[in-house]
């Protein structure tokens, strides 16, 4: 009687299992049609991958190296690689005409940094491709050492799965003997992407990838496609704690093999693991973040100006030096009224979709422009020419910046708008509860540029509380009241409007309908040396059509130096070469 039941049982348990799998299976059917990427590409052989579009790719040069040149190779990922920014203009190649310009003519500097690179997958290009190049010097920063992508052989932990899937690569795991590469399974690309989407998982996908198995992923995918579940089964229970010591083995392994080694990074646990190894032939140092204009390009690279600033500071290091003094421009806004007296004749106030170009010049040089942070950053910075496309002004009649007193313009966001906009317009705060009108007061009123501009500022007390940490798609504004929703309006029509975020006092702020936020951030295609800028000046804000070209002021700059601490190498280059 016991046994039956007991059987009864155990075929139940088995029945309710076989159920639960067959509605797993049927979900993960799906999940493989809707993330398997169109087209994908493996990284087991990183010289089948490498980027190719700058002056200083690998391409350009040849593996055997001439005799008496000085061979440098710079390591990372888009930040080395210097996306958005044209083929002249990423760090290496600026720290080449640099080194140039400086006497030092035996030398090549070789740009080994792939997008989405994380440290793993630099070190394997290192080992297995620039190893071919026999360089004198390795750099190795700023932005690769990432977890997330290094914890998983997909693209990026963060990423969504299907994006994440277009970038399969092998990994290193923390041993008893050190670290161990695990390579793909499969042989062919296609055969790789099927093997690592298994609905049951190999054993060594299943221990190393942070990122969940198909079987648990597929029915969280169809509840919240952009959640990425973690892996329980994964072999260590603090991935930070073991990527910092497959960093240091391969820092170390790297410097064994390397005359000399530099690892610049704005994360301070970088360097602090670096230096730990106390080897003479590394010489590290953090990076202060130089974020905004004429630094930040659109996705937040690096623009011309801020790769300057990467080449400069590592020439510092090559040479011995402890710090890098380095120019910097600082912007602060104009005191109203902006509008430029005396000026008669000006024409009639034109649609701002009406002008060909759009831009902010600094000492002369076009180096700002204008974007959209809901258009991917891609669209904008296209190709080796680094080319424009999206057209922000498309529907514009005027655009408007808004800020507090005193911050520059360049950190305040901007709105494009459909209708035109007037000196003294009136700026006015609304704020709601359940509904009902509370509150509604003048914050502000906007003044022209220059007459005749289709542009203005706005300084709205809103802005006061304009919380930095934005993703820029939105304005986070932290306001005290008893409100849940808030409006900001320019001459009666409603520009920006949200609601308060749960029971704090953040309201996150939206363009309304014909409305769009904009920001400035640096040109990818102009050259930009603060060094050469004047000592003060104006930024001018420039419309440009076929026939002439108009500017205003937008704002005021003074120059400043600044020493940046860096460490300088054990055997600095010099203009005679470097000894191995």
């Amino acid at each position: 009687m016991r046994t039956k039941f007991w059987l009864k049982l155990f075929t139940y348990l088995l029945y309710l299992t076989l159920c639960i799998i067959a509605v797993d299976y049927a979900f993960y059917r799906v999940y493989l049609y809707q993330v398997l990427p169109a087209g994908w590409r493996s990284w087991e052989n990183p010289a089948e991958v490498m980027q190719n579009d700058k002056d200083s790719a690998p391409n350009h040069f040849a593996k055997t190296k001439p005799a008496g040149v000085v061979r440098i190779g710079c390591f990372g990922d888009s930040f080395t690689h210097g996306d958005e920014v044209n083929e002249h203009l990423d760090y290496p190649s600026i720290l080449q005409g640099l080194l140039v310009s400086k006497g030092f003519r035996k030398v090549e500097v070789i740009n080994f940094g792939r997008s989405g690179d994380g440290f793993q997958r630099a070190f394997g290009i290192w080992k297995f491709f620039a190893a071919q190049y026999d360089l004198d010097y390795i750099i190795m920063g700023p932005r690769c050492f990432q977890t997330e992508r290094d914890v998983t052989f997909s693209a990026n932990l963060g990423y969504p799965v299907k994006k994440a899937l277009a970038g399969l690569h092998p990994r290193y795991v923390r041993t008893n003997q050190g670290m161990e590469r695990i390579a793909l399974a499969g042989r062919g690309q296609s055969d790789r992407l099927a093997a690592y989407t298994r609905f049951i998982p190999l054993l060594r996908y299943l221990r190393y990838d942070l990122r969940a198995p198909a079987f648990l992923a597929a029915p969280l995918y169809f509840i919240a496609p952009e959640r990425n579940l973690k892996n329980p089964f994964y072999y260590r229970r603090d991935p930070e704690a073991e990527m910092s010591e497959i960093y240091s083995l391969q820092f170390d392994e790297i410097a064994f093999h390397t005359p000399q080694v530099i690892v610049f990074s704005m994360d301070s646990r970088i360097v602090r693991l670096a230096a730990a190894l106390h080897r003479r032939n590394i010489a590290c140092f953090s990076v202060e973040d130089l974020w905004g204009f004429p630094f930040q390009a659109i996705g937040h690279h690096m623009g011309p100006g801020g790769n300057h600033y990467f080449a400069r500071l590592i020439f510092s290091s090559l040479t011995g030096a402890n710090d890098s003094r380095q120019a910097v421009l600082e912007f602060t806004s104009l005191s109203p009224p902006f509008a430029v007296k005396g000026q008669d004749h000006e024409p009639a106030m034109r649609r701002l979709s009406s002008y060909r170009d759009v831009h902010v010049e600094v000492a002369g040089r076009p180096l700002g422009r204008f974007f959209n942070p809901t258009v991917d950053w891609k669209q904008y910075c296209v190709g080796p020419s680094c080319r424009f496309k999206p057209d922000v002004f498309k529907n514009a009649e005027s655009i408007v910046g808004l800020g507090a007193a005193g911050e520059s313009p360049f950190d305040r966001p901007f709105l494009a708008l459909g209708f035109p906009i007037y000196e003294g317009m009136q700026v006015v705060e609304r704020a709601y509860l359940r509904g009902r009108l509370m509150q509604a007061r003048e914050s502000g009123r906007i003044n022209l540029l220059r007459a005749g501009f289709p542009v203005g500022w706005a300084e709205a007390g809103l802005m006061e509380k304009w919380m930095h940490n934005t993703n820029e798609t939105s304005l986070d504004v932290d306001i005290a009241g008893a409100f849940d929703a808030v409006e900001l309006c320019v001459g009666g029509k409603v520009v920006l409007g949200g609601k308060r975020l749960g029971k704090s006092g953040i309201v996150r702020m939206l363009p309304s309908s014909g409305s769009a936020l904009l920001f400035i951030k640096a040109d990818g295609r102009v050259p930009f040396n603060p060094d050469a800028a004047p000592l003060s000046g104006n930024a001018s804000l420039c419309l440009q059509d076929a026939a002439r070209k108009m500017c205003a002021p937008i704002a005021a700059f003074k120059k400043r130096e600044r020493t940046f601490p860096v460490a300088g190498v054990s055997k600095p280059l010099t203009v005679f070469g470097s000894s191995r």
